[in-house]
């Protein structure tokens, strides 16, 4: 089998349907506007998905210690959720919880700095000793990668070091948190995928949700894929194909790809709002099906 990144060097190549013009972009360009097209199609499913969807919703764990008021945000952090002291971990025993202040406002809180400087916590705290608290946010979009495992638990698995062509392997703690990861070669247990639940980059460890059923054997390919299923995740090619042939000038082709982009951005819609249907029409965000291309 191939990797989501396989498949998509080859369909862009075919949605081009120019050998010269393949050749001039090679696939470190095509990974490049790749990354591009990832952040407009995640921003979108998040849009149709509707506020209460958990498309993106993820946690990690912060140490809070006595007077240390700036912490880092998780490297793939998009949007703050809440802050919560747990019993156990345990997210329905929550016994304190920080949400977000302006930085004018005295009352205890968070203050979101930005991704890079990170959040500041206010009051500094004040503790006898470190308190693991659970940051509940809202993930962005990762770079994806594939590569050959070190190493499968019943629900872990070590990185391997990607190929030059395979994308990169990141290694920031908590980057691929609630991030895919599946696993598309193996003796036994293939075709499998599971949500990373901590990405510890020391270790090079992925934890998971749930355990591997059956768990892999053999020589196991894995790969960190996006949220986009199998078949509507052609969209990335395609995306990436149509600017490239907007550059070239190649009009007609441009023209009958956008009819294909658009009837399967209809149906990757129409995946994503059914999840949520049981939420009720009025709970989701409204749909232009005749919303322009990206």
């Amino acid at each position: 089998m191939q990797s989501f990144l396989e498949r998509f060097y080859e369909d862009v190549d075919a949605n081009l349907d120019d050998p010269q013009t393949s050749k001039r972009i090679d696939k470190a360009k095509k990974l490049h506007l790749l990354h591009v097209a990832e952040k407009m199609i995640w921003e979108r499913i998040l849009m149709i998905s509707g506020q209460e969807s958990i498309v993106g919703r993820t946690e990690t764990t912060i140490q809070i210690e006595d007077g240390k008021e700036f912490y880092l945000l998780p490297g793939n952090f998009r949007q703050f959720i809440a802050m919560e002291l747990r019993t156990d971990g345990d997210s329905n025993q929550v016994t304190s919880t920080y949400r977000t202040i302006p930085l004018y406002d005295s009352t205890p809180g968070v203050v979101i700095m930005s991704e890079q400087r990170g959040m500041l916590i206010r009051p500094k705290p004040s503790l006898d000793e470190s308190q693991t608290w659970t940051l509940v946010y809202q993930k962005g979009p990762v770079r994806f990668h594939y590569a050959t495992a070190n190493s499968v638990g019943d629900q872990t698995l070590g990185s391997g070091v990607p190929g030059t062509d395979a994308g990169e392997l990141i290694l920031n703690d908590g980057y691929y948190n609630g991030s895919l990861l599946g696993i598309y070669e193996a003796e036994t247990g293939q075709e499998q995928i599971r949500e990373v639940v901590e990405w510890d980059a020391d270790q090079r460890l992925f934890h998971l949700r749930h355990a591997w059923s059956p768990k892999p054997t053999g020589t196991v390919k894995y790969e960190v894929r996006p949220v986009l299923p199998p078949y509507y995740d052609d969209l990335y090619a395609m995306d990436v194909a149509i600017r490239i042939l907007g550059r070239r000038s190649r009009i007609r082709g441009r023209i009958g790809l956008k009819q294909d982009r658009k009837d399967l951005w209809q149906a990757c819609m129409g995946y994503f709002i059914s999840n949520v249907a049981d939420r009720g029409p009025a709970r989701i965000l409204p749909v232009n099906i005749n919303e322009p291309d990206p």
